[in-house]
């Protein structure tokens, strides 16, 4: 009798314990944020997961890994990662690939690398993926760490008058038009507040297409401000008539002060080129806009300002 009710009490434990961990809260899982800059040569990194609560049981995570980069070529990862049961951080690890190779991704020309976008597929255990669908995807940007060649400067200088820079502020933004949607993308600004000159340097591996070039009168007081842009190439980079420096110019006046993006002004793109291979070409004039920093059919929004 004695031994039934033993086997009675151990089975009547077994079944609380059981029914206890079935009936204990699910975990949610989500990213913690949506992306994530890291460096080529940083090795192994964790992409951090949120759990609302710790789970009652051993955990597997499962997701897919797509973009520019390439697995096993730029980086590896598992698919999966097991999160204990009582944890309460969580993460994704993926071993970056360096190499010698300069690479980038079309799409993130202000940040030369290549893209992993990371998707939450499915758990195994007492869990759930949030519903929500944004916290659901993690887009790593991989910086590229190779040297990279110089292709083109573009100097910016102007003259309020008596070689003086007078009172004014002017931005120089540089544009690459996505080859599939034609939309403008910024790649690079310079936005130096108190200087007489504006700089971009650009490397020589930028894709082939079509760019534009924005002189923005951000804001001052001087009239007739005449502008000056040098763009010089270097390296394998040939501009037209093969000459190193070319220079356009033009003549900004006080209808051409644009004013702060942040209350809805918008910029145009008054210069354009086009890069082959190592040939720019097609560079245009720069087409002074007779009001604000404005003209031509091809309006963008700017970089914010620093």
């Amino acid at each position: 009798m004695q031994k039934i009710i033993t086997f009675l009490f151990l089975a009547l434990i077994t079944q609380l314990f059981s029914c206890k961990d079935e009936d204990a809260p699910a975990a949610t899982i989500s990213f913690s944020n949506e992306g994530t800059i890291v460096g080529e040569a940083d090795g192994i990194v964790s992409i951090p997961l949120a759990l609302d609560r710790a789970p009652s049981n051993n955990l597997v995570v499962n997701y897919t890994m797509t973009g520019s980069a390439q697995l096993d070529e730029d980086y590896v990862a598992t698919g999966s990662v097991e999160i204990a049961a009582g944890a309460t951080e969580a993460g994704i690890s993926i071993t970056l690939l360096d190499d010698d190779v300069f690479e980038f991704d079309e799409e993130i020309l202000e940040l030369f690398g290549k893209s992993i976008q990371i998707t939450l597929s499915g758990v195994t255990g007492n869990a759930f993926l949030t519903d929500e669908e944004s916290k659901l995807s993690h887009t790593v940007l991989i910086r590229e760490d190779d040297p990279i060649p110089l292709g083109l400067t573009f100097d910016l200088t102007w003259d309020a008058g008596g070689g003086s820079a007078g009172d004014v502020d002017m931005d120089l933004i540089l544009w690459y038009f996505n080859a599939s949607t034609n939309e403008p993308i910024p790649i690079s600004a310079s936005q130096q507040i108190g200087t007489a000159f504006e700089s971009i340097e650009v490397p020589n591996i930028i894709p082939d297409g079509n760019y534009g070039v924005t002189l923005r009168y951000f804001e001052g007081t001087s009239d007739d401000v005449d502008v000056n842009l040098e763009i010089s190439a270097f390296n394998d980079i040939t501009l037209p008539g093969s000459v190193s420096t070319l220079t356009r110019t033009g003549i900004y006046t006080l209808a051409n002060v644009n004013g702060d993006e942040s209350a809805g002004a918008t910029v145009e793109i008054v210069l354009t080129f086009t890069k082959v291979g190592s040939q720019i070409s097609d560079i245009s004039e720069i087409d002074v806009p007779a009001v604000s920093s404005r003209r031509r059919a091809i309006f963008a929004t700017p970089p914010p300002r620093k």
